[in-house]
């Protein structure tokens, strides 16, 4: 009996072991080619780090590509990026299994894309998320600012969503 227990043990560890590799992958993605005074390397224009879903990544691709789509109102505080440039916009919420305190944030570049199918999101007073699947290019944020390994934040260019 002690033995399975500690097989299934073992098996959180490595799970969570997996999720914080992820997690320090994208990263150092997204910091690897930081300039503060260098805008061509950031922001919605700039290169795609990498793509949604990528099977090079340690998070199963169904999992990459759920997420809950919200609109960040400015009364709606975030710890990190609570700033002008990226409150009244689409925003993608993606919280990794594996990994309690793991969290994704993709800050939407192309809301075109979304239609006005979500467009009662930005009425005042509303704070819905909707369950979501989707695609696209990872874009690194241009105001980068230090914030927990568990915590990571991009743009994103979609290519495709589509309610859960």
């Amino acid at each position: 009996m002690k033995k399975r227990n500690m097989k299934n043990l073992i098996k959180k560890e490595n799970r969570l072991n997996k999720s914080i590799i992820y997690l320090l992958t994208f990263t150092i993605l997204i910091f690897s080619n930081c300039k503060n005074d260098d805008t061509q390397n950031c922001g919605c224009d700039s290169e795609t780090l990498f793509n949604i879903p990528n099977e090079e990544l340690q998070i199963p691709i169904q999992e990459q590509k759920s997420g809950l789509l919200f609109y960040k109102h400015p009364e709606n505080i975030d710890g990190f990026y609570d700033d002008d440039k990226y409150n009244n916009r689409f925003w993608i919420f993606r919280k990794t299994s594996e990994c309690n305190i793991c969290e994704t944030h993709f800050i939407i570049c192309n809301e075109e894309l979304l239609g006005t199918e979500y467009d009662y999101l930005k009425q005042q007073n509303v704070s819905d998320s909707i369950p979501i699947q989707f695609s696209g290019n990872v874009k690194q944020l241009c105001h980068l600012r230090a914030t927990p390994v568990a915590y990571s934040y991009a743009e994103i260019v979609l290519t495709e969503i589509t309610q859960q």
